[in-house]
Parts: structure tokens; C-alpha cells; sequence
């Protein structure tokens, strides 16, 4: 899959959890769908570098920080 990055699901939902956000809430604030969340979240889906940068954005962190490391 060129163009798309392995989200590290584990680091995603601590970081949303630990601001208190839905998956709902964090899909509203980065403009994507709460399925897509929920599957980078669960490791089912890789994310395009601009989306990892938009989540990351909202969360307040890096992105390497959602980067995983496989």
C-alpha cells in the first residue's frame, strides 16, 4: 500500500482516552469517519501520512508518536 503508514492502534487510543475523547469525537475533529478510528485503532487499517498528521494535530502530540514501528 504505497502512500499509507501502519498506525500504532495501542498509542492511538491511549492518547485519545487519555483527553477524554470518543472515537466519535476524535473522527469529528480530524474530518474521517469513527469506523476509521475504530479500524486504525484496532490495527485493520493504515492511514495516509496527512490523516496520521491530522490526528496527531488534534490529539496535541507528534506524529511519530502514532507511528508504528513494524
Amino acid at each position: 500500500m504505497r502512500g499509507y503508514v501502519q498506525v500504532d492502534g495501542k498509542a492511538l487510543r491511549e492518547e485519545r482516552e487519555k483527553r477524554l475523547l470518543s472515537v466519535r469525537q476524535l473522527a469529528k475533529l480530524v474530518g474521517i469517519s469513527p469506523d476509521t478510528v475504530n479500524g486504525l485503532e484496532l490495527g485493520k487499517r493504515n492511514a495516509q501520512p496527512e490523516t496520521v498528521r491530522k490526528i496527531a494535530g488534534a490529539l496535541r502530540i507528534k506524529p511519530d508518536r502514532l507511528i508504528g514501528d513494524d
